[in-house]
């Protein structure tokens, strides 16, 4: 899929998982550089909608991760920046496992619909969107959108990925 860009000029994206939920996010970075910005609002609309704070964030040791300016932001905020050794996937087993299946899962949308590369957020946007919504072992059959919400999720809007729609504009709108 990559280093393909998406349609919206996209080169890189990021996942967030919470540890206990196993609820993800992904949002998209035309550059690595913007993690850093991605992660404080990610962290603000988190605490905002749950009304609980971040205390760990764990990630590998990509040179993205490993600077000053999220370290002392973690720092000032009380979060634990927890780095993997290098090469060591197994210390953040969550992440990588849900990393492997968004990607397979998005591989699979675009294959099955014959879209092209550069699809690939929307197919990963897509695949989170249903693993959220899907029951898992890890959580006693509970999806990650139940354990998050505490409200089991509606699946009635769910349509067929890639599939034609068309969209009703109504006529105060078309002027």
């Amino acid at each position: 899929m990559w280093p393909h860009e998406s349609c919206s000029g996209n080169k890189y994206f990021l996942f967030f998982i919470d540890d206990f939920s196993r609820m993800c996010w992904v949002h998209f970075l035309k550059a690595k550089s913007e993690l850093y910005t991605m992660f404080k609002k990610f962290k603000n609309y988190v605490e905002n909608q749950s009304n609980l704070n971040i205390k760990t964030l764990r990630s590998d040791n990509g040179t993205e991760y490993n600077s000053r300016q999220p370290d002392k932001f973690c720092s000032d905020k009380g979060i634990v920046h927890r780095l993997t050794v290098t090469y060591t996937p197994q210390q953040n087993s969550v992440s990588e496992w849900k990393n492997k299946c968004v990607i397979e899962m998005a591989r699979y949308l675009l294959f099955e619909k014959n879209l092209p590369k550069p699809f690939w957020s929307e197919a990963f946007n897509a695949s989170v969107y249903l693993l959220n919504r899907l029951p898992t072992k890890a959580l006693k059959n509970k999806t990650p959108y139940e354990a998050w919400y505490d409200v089991k999720p509606s699946v009635q809007h769910l349509r067929v990925f890639g599939c034609i729609y068309f969209y009703h504009i109504p006529e105060q709108k078309k002027r």
